[in-house]
């Protein structure tokens, strides 16, 4: 008797022969997978599939660096150049020790 993957991977093993027959059929599966490669579309398909991944990888990849760029210690930093370079620009100059009391 053959039973498809999807009912043998939902039933609960009641032995260790069923969970045995779990084993082979996923081993089938995986096996079947790998044949279909030798294929010229199933090649095809799986690599318009990676590089159509990689645009998403790529964006949530540089969200999640400035994340967490901003979330340690950067707006300290931008603080700093940003005082760097209002001391240089400005008439009182680099070495200037604050604003002055009128």
């Amino acid at each position: 008797m053959r039973r498809s993957i999807l009912t043998s991977l939902s039933e609960e093993p009641d032995d260790k022969a069923s969970s045995l027959d779990k084993d082979k059929d996923m081993i089938n599966y995986l096996m079947g997978t790998l044949t279909s490669l030798y294929s010229k579309y199933a090649s095809l398909g799986a690599l318009r599939f990676a590089a159509q991944m990689v645009p998403y990888e790529v964006s949530i990849g540089l969200i999640l660096i400035v994340r967490l760029v901003s979330a340690f210690g950067s707006k300290k930093a931008h603080f700093e150049l940003w005082i760097i370079g209002w001391a240089a620009l400005s008439a009182q100059g680099p070495g200037h020790k604050g604003p002055s009391t009128i």
